[in-house]
């Protein structure tokens, strides 16, 4: 089966870094709830366990297209309008890309962010409703910073020449989607929808709950993320 590229109004991408016993739930949370305008594209970034083969086989078993990559910049490789990147660890709540494709025909947002359930390791599930947004770009960016606006992969979706704008930086080795999730919020009117996109999985070997490495990075998150290349002075 195949699709035409011009059609492609979402791509989803899941980064992959040895989550060989993960991948299958959140490669099935999409293609059980296919639209045939979007394609979705793994990228697995030098796993070491097994990934590789996992997504090999799945590829092998599926009856629809999906795109694997090695070691490639993950926007680079996306054709559609918009991008929607979700943890290889987490999953797309139920009936969420109809919703996705629903606002993005009717509003064409910049930047769409829905709310998401945080899914701890004894299967307690809690809702965190998203909230209005501001119509003042810095109110958002300081909501942003102060966690009343949280953003994380997998609960918004975003114009991938918007994205392509604000690259994610390599010289961080943790916490890198935080200036660009900043960025974003400082240089959009985001929509807002309260559906529920995606569920995030909490886990011990979760990287991005490890606040250590998070500290590690120290005033070189702040200096990224304040750049001037990307925030005007009034940030």
């Amino acid at each position: 089966m195949t699709t035409n590229k011009s059609a492609t109004l979402l791509s989803i991408i899941i980064p992959a870094y040895n989550y060989a016993h993960l991948i299958e739930r959140a490669l099935n949370s999409i293609f059980n709830q296919w639209h045939d305008n979007i394609e979705v594209i793994v990228i697995n970034d030098g796993s070491t366990d097994s990934t590789q083969q996992v997504l090999s086989r799945y590829k092998d078993q599926l009856n629809r297209p999906l795109t694997l990559k090695a070691r490639n910049n993950a926007i680079s490789a996306a054709t559609g309008r918009y991008v929607w990147l979700l943890d290889a660890d987490d999953e797309l709540a139920e009936n969420s890309i109809a919703a996705v494709l629903t606002c993005l025909a009717e509003n064409q947002p910049e930047l769409l962010l829905g709310s998401h359930v945080n899914v701890k390791p004894d299967g307690k599930r809690k809702t965190l409703t998203r909230k209005p947004a501001s119509d003042n770009r810095l109110e958002n960016f300081i909501a942003y910073l102060d966690k009343t606006m949280p953003m994380m992969h997998g609960a918004f979706v975003v114009k991938r020449d918007l994205i392509q704008h604000y690259p994610y930086p390599e010289d961080l080795s943790h916490a890198e989607d935080i200036p660009v999730f900043a960025w974003l919020v400082a240089n959009t009117n985001p929509k807002i929808i309260t559906d529920v996109l995606v569920n995030i999985h909490k886990h011990a070997n979760s990287r991005r709950h490890n606040s250590s490495a998070a500290i590690e990075t120290g005033m070189q998150l702040v200096d990224t993320l304040f750049d001037s290349k990307y925030l005007s002075n009034e940030y």
